[in-house]
């Protein structure tokens, strides 16, 4: 089985953002990629060409009665031919 995966990225300038005792990153990513067998089989794979966007967010926050860290990372994947409808994947994390 031949299996090749080639990504093309364009990655957002990272920010960041001061206001108060509040720290805010926030990034924006755009790319694509390629398989040649995007269903994982033994042979016959299906090639398949994936558009990608994503968001990168992040606040810290240190007070005196409350500290916050959220974290976002979020990526849309939208299939072009159609093997797999479009889904979103990443993680939000946050603790207080």
């Amino acid at each position: 089985m031949i299996r090749s995966r080639f990504c093309i990225g364009v990655a957002g300038l990272l920010m960041t953002a001061v206001a108060g005792a509040a720290e805010l990153e926030y990034g924006f990513e755009i790319g694509a990629g390629t398989s040649d067998n995007i269903t994982r089989v033994p042979a016959g794979g299906e090639s398949e060409t994936i558009g990608t966007v994503g968001v990168e967010l992040g606040l810290l926050r240190e007070g005196s009665l409350v500290n916050a860290d959220v974290q976002v990372d979020l990526e849309y994947l939208d299939y072009q031919d159609n093997t797999y409808e479009g889904e979103v994947t990443g993680i939000v994390d946050f603790g207080v």
